[in-house]
């Protein structure tokens, strides 16, 4: 048997206190990451996990108190006080300094950066909680292929698409930087941007290339009903501006005018509007944090293929979009009145400019392409078995009352489908493509056409 005493420095009359001081580290480090990291983040797990270690070191401070183990344990604190006590100072000194260190080597860290503008959220303060793009910029690539390969699609879909280059003017729009006049002002989100698609092919350059009036392009990703009407008021008018057409997305729009509606109320009571700034990092922890849940949440490389669009002999891999229009008969009431408000205010910011309001119904895939896809089995039940709903007359019946021309270009964009052509973009992105936009842009330009006539 081995009587040999502890070593020196593992000697528990010698460390009494390192065990304590360890826990109360592993404490102060679970304080130092919150204070309410969201709900089942990586911080809140790296914050719990501190909290945990820092009572089992204490349990263990009190019952484990000879033999080797206790040796162990108070050697470990040694060490785990001494790095311990050293991040606690690079922590304490970075939040002092306040040195940020998503901007190490003079250039702030923006992952958004990577991804063309189109994909952007828009993070440039307007007015009350809207936001638009910054301008002027340029973004040259290929742009779908560059969506696909960050999202880390594994599928060649994109790889011969053009090169192109995209230009915003100084308000964030896709102008050119020297337009002065106009006589169309067209609003909407993404299916006006069309980011992916050359400016000539734009919806708004089809309108003005079939109609030979000039269109100005105020469309912008990840906005609705609020936030268009807003730009309307700011970018749309002109001396020769007659005419203000939205378009309108079945897939997202009414969800989002209700988040819109919630932001500007929340605004008018606390006065405080959101930013959508990249946050200074101070914490070296929380960086740490950060790099951490980058290498441990990486997406898995996937196809994003989940339907074949099947005509005649043809069967082509394709996405289905998982936006589902809200079927008006079963949407709350709060849904209602939010889609009456964003209505509305679209209505009187073009009325105040004395333009007369046209409202362009844009369908989902799904329902463009219904009853012509096969299923793959991985895809939501209920996105298998959505029916086409009443949205549009719904819709149709609220810019009646409001005094809007409306317009569906579902049968358009169907006649096509069912004449064997696709026209969306084929994997991940649900948008349309380069002839899904000339067709939207020839039913637009026929409708102002029709109601210029005398």
């Amino acid at each position: 048997m081995n009587d040999a005493p502890l070593p020196t420095s593992l000697s528990p009359s010698r460390w009494p206190g390192y065990t304590i001081a360890v826990a109360l580290l592993l404490l102060g480090v679970a304080i130092l990451v919150g204070p309410a990291p969201p709900a089942r983040s990586t911080t809140q797990v790296a914050a719990f996990t501190a909290v945990v270690a820092g009572v089992a070191w204490l349990l263990g401070t009190k019952f484990i108190t000879t033999g080797c183990l206790a040796a162990t344990l108070r050697w470990l604190s040694v060490n785990a006080l001494v790095l311990g006590s050293m991040l606690v100072l690079v922590e304490i000194v970075g939040r002092g300094a306040r040195i940020d260190l998503h901007s190490l080597g003079g250039k702030k860290q923006d992952p958004r950066l990577a991804f063309p503008p189109w994909a952007r959220e828009p993070d440039k303060e307007l007015d009350e909680v809207f936001f638009q793009h910054p301008g002027p910029m340029e973004w040259t690539g290929q742009p779908l292929k560059k969506v696909h390969q960050l999202k880390h699609g594994t599928l060649p879909v994109y790889d011969q698409e053009p090169v192109i280059t995209v230009s915003y003017d100084a308000d964030g729009f896709r102008n050119p930087l020297n337009m002065k006049d106009w006589d169309v002002a067209m609003v909407g989100d993404s299916y006006t941007e069309l980011g992916y698609l050359p400016a000539e092919q734009m919806v708004s350059s089809v309108v003005a290339e079939s109609t030979g009036l000039r269109v100005k392009n105020l469309g912008v990703c990840d906005v609705s009903l609020l936030t268009e009407a807003r730009y309307l008021r700011h970018f749309g008018a002109a001396p020769g501006c007659k005419e203000a057409v939205l378009v309108f997305f079945e897939g997202n729009d009414v969800q989002d005018v209700i988040a819109e509606c919630e932001a500007l109320e929340a605004y008018k009571t606390t006065g405080v509007r959101p930013s959508r700034a990249i946050k200074p990092q101070y914490s070296f922890i929380g960086a740490t944090l950060e790099t951490l849940k980058g290498v441990l949440n990486k997406p898995k490389p996937q196809t994003f293929q989940n339907a074949w669009f099947q005509h005649a002999d043809l069967e082509l891999p394709v996405t289905m979009s998982n936006m589902l229009p809200l079927d008006p008969r079963t949407m709350t009431a709060k849904e209602h009145e939010a889609l009456a408000f964003g209505v509305q205010a679209f209505a009187d910011e073009a009325k105040a400019m004395k333009m007369k309001p046209m409202l362009v119904y844009v369908p989902v895939n799904n329902r463009v392409y219904h009853g012509m896809i096969r299923w793959t089995d991985d895809l939501p039940v209920e996105v298998r078995e959505w029916q086409p709903n009443d949205l549009a007359s719904h819709l149709q019946k609220l810019c009646t009352e409001r005094g809007i021309s409306f317009l569906d270009v579902t049968p358009a964009l169907r006649a096509a489908a069912q004449a064997g052509r696709y026209v969306h973009n084929y994997i991940l992105d649900t948008h349309v493509n380069a002839e899904g936009a000339r067709i939207i842009g020839e039913a637009v330009a026929a409708k102002l056409k029709s109601a210029a006539v005398p």
